[in-house]
């Protein structure tokens, strides 16, 4: 088995950062069954010495997959931030059965873990990309491959590598298997920094724990909240109930746009509530029986409402969040079931944080 480090650039010269407690993985494999194939390089980026560096665990032969799957188990226990690509549909569960297969006592859970390729799946609909492999995505991150081959090419190449290593073990000359390895190893390398690069332009992970929050700037059409860096790693425009959410290379945008009138806020109980025919408007049982009877009438949810004039701010949801601070939100709307919702304008509640998350949520959501 070969440890191969290298130290990347720095941080500085690579434009990206990595916490201390957080470690990028991906694994090769001859094919994709743990149960018929082999675990022959598995490669990742974390800091050592406050900068950030290369491993990769490499099995000259397929006998070395127990060593190699030990010395990565026990490297990797330090760190609490596994970070991957689609990482939950193929390398844990390989790296679990393969742990298993070896009585080696250790399982990744999935679950603490941060896969890229989840987080940003549902957005796939929203592009127009061929496909959503990390080699697309990681184009618009800003990295150009080195490495041309893909995992199943180099299946062959590992395969001649096995062969010509035991030879130069013979021979003492290792210049053939040297440079079979290194074609190898430049594919993890890349794939490795693609995945470096998804890490820091996928701010999604940071914002679901709430740890960003956007500047609001008012405008004359509506409030614009604004995160000076892009939340995702490409760009997208995508509208919700008059609402515009933004992603550019530079920064994520939204604007909710204003609305002065009058608008209608309808009451679910609409049973309890009298619509009075000359008065536009609804009022509860209790005081509609003082009303003569041919003034008033039952409502119906499409009459249960009494209207406000003022200035409204639009939303992307159509109801608020199942959160304590949004539960009793008044949502105003123009017509009975007709979008977009809005919420009476108050300039300290826009930037109430629960209020913010569920705006953005509601295009951020899984």
């Amino acid at each position: 088995m070969k440890l191969i480090r290298s130290k990347l650039n720095t941080e500085s010269e690579l434009g990206l950062s990595l916490p201390a407690d957080t470690l990028l993985f991906d694994i090769e494999t001859t094919g994709l069954s743990a149960d018929t194939s082999y675990l022959y390089l598995i490669g990742a980026i974390c800091l050592e010495e406050g900068e950030p560096t290369l491993l990769q665990w490499f099995c000259d032969e397929y006998s070395e997959e127990k060593e190699v799957l030990a010395s990565f188990r026990d490297f990797i226990k330090q760190y609490t931030n596994l970070v991957h690509y689609n990482g939950t549909g193929f390398d844990i569960p390989y790296l679990n059965k393969k742990f298993k297969r070896h009585c080696l006592s250790y399982t990744i859970d999935s679950e603490g873990t941060l896969d890229i390729y989840k987080l940003l799946l549902p957005f796939k609909k929203h592009t127009t990309f061929p496909d959503f492999k990390q080699k697309t995505l990681e184009q618009c991150a800003g990295y150009t491959r080195t490495d041309t081959f893909s995992g199943g090419d180099l299946t062959d190449v590992y395969a001649a590598y096995t062969g010509k290593y035991r030879l130069a073990t013979l021979t003492g000359n290792s210049e053939e298997a040297d440079a079979l390895r290194h074609v190898m190893l430049l594919h993890n390398h890349d794939d490795l920094i693609g995945l470096f690069y998804l890490y820091n332009k996928t701010k999604l992970a940071d914002f679901f724990a709430g740890n960003l929050q956007p500047s609001v700037i008012k405008l004359e059409q509506g409030l614009l909240y604004t995160f000076d860096f892009p939340l995702l790693p490409f760009s997208i425009r995508l509208m919700q109930n008059d609402c515009v959410f933004t992603v550019t290379e530079k920064e994520t945008d939204l604007l909710l746009p204003f609305y002065d009138g009058a608008l209608k806020f309808f009451f679910k109980d609409y049973k309890n509530y009298f619509y009075l025919k000359y008065e536009d408007t609804a009022v509860h049982a209790s005081v509609a029986e003082w009303v003569d009877k041919e003034a008033k009438e039952k409502c119906k949810p499409a009459t249960a409402y009494q209207k406000k004039n003022g200035t409204f701010l639009a939303v992307p949801f159509a109801k608020p969040e199942q959160r304590e601070e949004l539960a009793e939100l008044p949502l105003f709307y123009k017509e009975y079931k007709v979008l977009p919702a809005y919420i009476e304008y108050n300039a300290g509640f826009v930037c109430n944080p629960a209020f913010v998350f569920a705006c953005f949520e509601t295009y951020l959501k899984k």
